[in-house]
């Protein structure tokens, strides 16, 4: 009845066949129930997931919202840091080895990373550093996963 009631304030995704990016906390074929907020929320935590758009590419993707307010970010030894430790509540999955920087976030970006960098295609921050809000268009965030799998 509330989603019925709410409507507006939810959507239904299935991830498609391409959608790898999350693996393995969301697969291909998982049926998202998204929480909506218009446009960019602060109302967003990090750790939250999110089916965002980068408007640039028009393409839509999975991410986990890692900071929305300050930081600088970096790839050492295939581990995601953040102001030179280690970022704690995921074990993303990097490449062996990788090391990169990151311009320091700014006042207006969000760094969105996908959690597993071997099977994504998704140009998450870890592909083109932070994103402005103006930059992409957040469909909502997953409140719900329906599908049989993650039922567990």
């Amino acid at each position: 009845l509330l989603l019925v009631h709410h409507a507006q304030r939810y959507a239904l995704v299935v991830l498609p066949d391409s959608h790898r990016e999350m693996l393995p906390a969301f697969r291909p074929g998982d049926r998202l129930v998204l929480y909506r907020h218009p446009g960019f929320s602060w109302r967003y935590k990090p750790g939250d997931v999110l089916w965002v758009q980068s408007l640039e590419k028009s393409s839509w993707m999975l991410a986990r919202l890692v900071s929305q307010d300050s930081g600088r970010f970096a790839i050492q030894d295939g581990k995601l840091m953040r102001d030179g430790r280690p970022v704690s509540g995921r074990n993303y999955v990097l490449p062996p080895g990788l090391n990169k920087e990151f311009a320091p976030l700014q006042p207006g970006q969000v760094f969105l990373v996908c959690d597993n960098q071997a099977e994504s295609t998704a140009d998450d921050s870890l592909v083109r550093g932070a994103f402005a809000t103006s930059e992409i268009e957040v469909d909502g965030k997953v409140f719900l996963n329906l599908s049989e799998d993650n039922k567990k």
